[in-house]
């Protein structure tokens, strides 16, 4: 007795059970942030919400965060973050050593609500022996267009709405446009 065999097609991502899903968003780019409801335990300085600049670089299911004003970045790579994308969540941390002997850490965890707004919070930790100190905060990150690309966007407008204005300048006339038609 012969038997068929018989072929099941799935898709490619259907062979990666538990697999994270494809990122949601590319949030590459320049962002406003804002760090508010700081808590603090251990020997702290105390701080007020604030905000700056930030930057994203994504590649597929990673991403770089690099906070570029508003806060100081001793020591030095403590405002750069690395992580992971899964779906519309970005989870990212890292760990900078501390001159004398201690550790500067963050883990950062958000959620892109559309591709121009995101938040979540993030815990940073000072270890610096004997002494432990924790911030805990929440973050929100909204997207801040290049002022060239604003610019552009812009320009691209007015000529568009231009186009239209001179043709429904010449729709009636009886003639047909030409250039300067829509001078007289």
């Amino acid at each position: 007795m012969r038997r068929r065999l018989r072929w099941l097609v799935l898709p490619l991502g259907a062979l990666a059970l538990g697999s994270n899903p494809l990122p949601t968003y590319d949030l590459s780019g320049v962002w406003d942030y804002t760090i508010s409801e700081i808590g603090e335990v251990g020997p702290c300085p105390t701080t007020g919400d604030f905000g700056g600049e930030a930057h994203i670089l994504q590649t597929a299911e990673t991403f770089s965060l690099d906070f570029v004003s508003g806060q100081p970045c001793l020591p030095e790579g403590v405002c750069h973050l690395v992580g992971t994308v899964s779906g519309s969540h970005y989870q990212a941390s890292n760990a900078v050593d501390v001159p004398g002997g201690g550790v500067a850490a963050t883990t950062l965890d958000f959620v892109a609500a559309s591709a121009t707004a995101a938040a979540g919070s993030a815990v940073s930790t000072f270890t610096l022996a004997p002494d432990v100190c924790t911030w805990t905060y929440e973050l929100t990150l909204t997207y801040a267009p290049e002022p060239e690309a604003a610019g552009l966007v812009a320009l691209l407008a007015l000529a568009a709405i231009s186009a239209r204005s001179t043709r429904r300048a010449t729709r009636g006339s009886g003639g047909s446009w030409s250039p300067g038609s829509a001078r007289r």
